[in-house]
């Protein structure tokens, strides 16, 4: 019987689109294939562009070749990105928004966001490159990180990312589903093992956060507590179709 192979795009998680965690895990794997459907999953175009503004004073310095720590005291004095930099407006801008342009771009390419979806980031990420560098004292560890809004995210891509871990037709699992199968049965992975598989994104955007002091140190471990539970509890059920 011919197998009708479903082309899996999707992201795992908001975030995951700048800070390139797809990595080998992503639909990519099945470029060679001739027959697919593309499946997307939405993300929060406002959030997909934190991982690269929580850096951008060090960009600021790398382009304009002034010290990160000069950058930094001018800031705390009152003056925006714009003035520490010393650089036009129309320069620095365009430094700081090409670089994500072009990963809007290859996730595009790579199939993992839709064209409104591309779009969307592109007027982000224009919107918070210029508000960044016009506003005085501007600081990237104010924004914010929702840990729950990452781990639901996540959950309702859960069967689909399954579904190209494990290599098997999505509409497959999504029959063994509706046939009263768990999500571990139905993709023939161990719990721990698709358990593992599921997480390490999730945690990896956690662990990201807390090394920008978007979260404490409690809060990291708690995320990360909620978020195991939460894609055990969903493994083991036949309840996960959104």
């Amino acid at each position: 019987m011919n197998v009708y192979k479903t082309k899996i795009a999707c992201f795992l998680t908001a975030a995951a689109l700048i800070t390139g965690s797809l990595g080998a895990g992503a639909p990519q794997a099945f470029a060679d294939d001739d027959d697919y459907v593309p499946v997307f999953v939405q993300v929060d175009p406002a959030t997909v562009l934190n991982g690269k503004l929580n850096s951008i004073i060090a960009e600021t310095s790398s382009y304009a070749d002034i010290e990160s720590s000069l950058i930094e005291d001018a800031l705390k004095n009152g003056k925006t990105l714009l003035q520490a930099s010393g650089l036009s407006e129309k320069a620095l801008f365009n430094a700081l928004v090409s670089p994500l342009y072009q990963d809007i771009d290859r996730a595009y390419n790579s199939l993992n966001i839709t064209s409104k979806q591309k779009e969307e980031l592109y007027t982000k990420a224009k919107e918070d490159v210029t508000k960044a560098i016009n506003t005085p004292g501007y600081n990237p560890a104010a924004a914010s990180f929702d840990g729950e809004a990452l781990i639901n995210d996540s959950l309702k891509s859960m069967v689909i990312v399954a579904s190209s871990y494990a290599d098997i037709e999505y509409t497959e699992v999504v029959n063994a589903l509706r046939a009263g199968k768990s999500l571990s049965n139905a993709v023939n992975l161990k719990p721990s093992v698709l358990t593992d598989l599921l997480l390490k994104p999730i945690q990896k955007e956690i662990d990201q956060a807390f090394k920008n002091n978007l979260i404490s140190a409690e809060q990291q471990a708690a995320l990360k507590e909620q978020a195991k539970t939460k894609v055990e509890q969903a493994i083991n059920s036949s309840n996960v179709l959104k």
